[in-house]
């Protein structure tokens, strides 16, 4: 028999500023009661794009139609800026939205690392 460990200090996301081990999401579940899928899943994988689409949040916890996009590079999952994409789930997405995400992010890891 053998054994599969998943290294969770791992860092697979490259932003402008940090390498990460995880990106969190949290939310108002009450923004997406309305949603028919169960189990709710806000963020999804593109395996043919190797894209991973992770929700925008807004600071109240709603969460929106639009997604940052972290592609596969080889070696990281690395934010993709584009000037403006449909994804494949019909979301708009634009490059002041991802700077207003990548400002999040990083604001997120500072803290994180303060303490």
């Amino acid at each position: 028999m053998k054994t599969i460990l998943l290294n969770d200090t791992l860092k697979l996301f490259k932003t402008k500023t940090n390498l990460l081990n995880e990106i969190e999401v949290n939310f108002d579940f009450f923004s997406v009661v309305q949603r028919p899928e169960r189990p709710l899943r806000l963020i999804k994988y593109d395996p043919d794009k190797k894209i991973i689409y992770i929700p925008i949040v807004l600071e109240n916890g709603k969460v929106t139609d639009r997604y940052i996009l972290y592609q596969f590079k080889g070696q990281y999952f690395e934010q993709i800026l584009t000037t403006k994409e449909k994804t494949s789930y019909g979301n708009e997405v634009t490059p002041s939205t991802r700077a207003r995400l990548q400002m999040r992010i990083e604001r997120v890891n500072e803290s994180a690392f303060a303490g």
